[in-house]
């Protein structure tokens, strides 16, 4: 298990990975705001956690966190990799400090932008036939806001540059 004392007890690495460990779905689905249920806090109190014990050069792999590593204190420590980055960060929506909604999520399939529920309805035999996967990616939309724009919500990997 992945317990602070557990990962000080193997640590420092040279990458971390977190897949869906800073979300709390399905619980914020729906949400236009999420701070009651995941306050901005608790991420960056866990992410902190994590960097703390990443060598330095080392890698940060954030897929599914439902807000961005450049709002928190570390965004001057840690740089993205965007040369090897995927479309996407995955699939859940990304939110301001403040806890208030700033993507969309969407599913990129067949020249088509899907919502999830809409791809999902659209395609359900299509998926379920593992003989022959369907390729998609994921992406994000963002909700309109002067203070996001040049932002990129689907960086996932993070390289540490300092301490």
């Amino acid at each position: 298990m992945s317990t602070q004392n557990a990962i000080r007890d193997h640590g420092p690495y040279d990458a971390i990975t977190a897949m869906s460990v800073f979300c709390l779905w399905p619980a914020t689905s729906g949400l236009e705001n999420i701070t009651e249920v995941y306050p901005f806090s608790t991420f960056e109190s866990g992410l902190l956690g994590l960097f703390q014990h990443l060598k330095p050069g080392g890698v940060l792999l954030l897929q599914n966190a439902q807000y961005m590593v450049e709002d928190t204190t570390l965004a001057d420590k840690l740089e993205p990799i965007d040369d090897i980055v995927s479309d996407s960060s995955g699939w859940i929506f990304k939110c301001a400090p403040n806890g208030d909604r700033l993507t969309t999520s969407q599913v990129d399939y067949d020249g088509r932008q899907w919502s999830f529920p809409d791809f999902f309805l659209a395609n359900a035999d299509r998926i379920k036939d593992t003989t022959h996967p369907i390729e998609f990616s994921v992406s994000h939309r963002w909700t309109p806001g002067p203070e996001i724009y040049g932002r990129n919500p689907d960086i996932a990997l993070w390289r540490k540059i300092r301490e």
